[in-house]
């Protein structure tokens, strides 16, 4: 299985993040989420990690939440990390 790492865009304040230049691939989920904990979080720059078919293992698995406003805080969406269902929250 790859885990292929991407910053993300959006072109505009009401669509989506989009994933949109791979900055690192491996077949190493964690080799994944250490590159982009020591190049990319401290820069504050929004990522992604994206996998092929098959889903996340569970040992990576967990129920801490990411919270997403893509209108300046007008309307916020809450989700679980390594997932990409939401729900809006306000």
């Amino acid at each position: 299985m790859k885990y292929e790492l991407w910053d993300v865009i959006s072109l505009t304040e009401e669509e989506p993040l989009q994933p949109f230049t791979k900055l690192f691939e491996s077949d190493d989920f964690m080799k994944v989420f250490i590159e982009f904990e020591y190049q990319y979080l401290d820069q504050k720059r929004p990522c992604v990690i994206i996998t092929d078919k098959e889903p996340i293992p569970d040992k990576y698995k967990t129920n801490d939440k990411i919270y997403e406003s893509p209108d300046g805080s007008k309307t916020i969406f809450e989700r679980t990390i390594l997932s990409s269902e939401r729900k809006q929250i306000k």
